[in-house]
């Protein structure tokens, strides 16, 4: 396997195979656990000021879950004719 020379071209390729899963998926993911949090915190009595630093918390945490996992995948599945790899110096 040899790498390819690094275009612009293809650093899109990569970025658009990255954001197109994972931008759906976080929202999803980070809006039921939103939901969840907000929905724990009104059966509590807690005000809806206090559910932002959790869910907000909760969001970026998942984004950052998904965003492993999708990067993961294109290393070891790949997308079109195309996977990333890691090589060392």
């Amino acid at each position: 396997m040899y790498p390819e020379k690094p275009t612009e071209f293809l650093a899109l390729k990569v970025w658009w195979a990255m954001m197109w899963r994972t931008i759906p998926l976080s929202l999803i993911a980070g809006g039921v656990a939103g939901a969840l949090i907000g929905l724990i915190v009104g059966i509590t009595g807690g005000s809806p000021e206090s559910v932002r630093f959790p869910a907000g918390l909760a969001g970026a945490l998942i984004g950052l879950f998904v965003a492993v996992k999708v990067i993961k995948r294109l290393m070891t599945k790949g997308f079109g004719k195309y996977r990333l790899a890691v090589i060392k110096k």
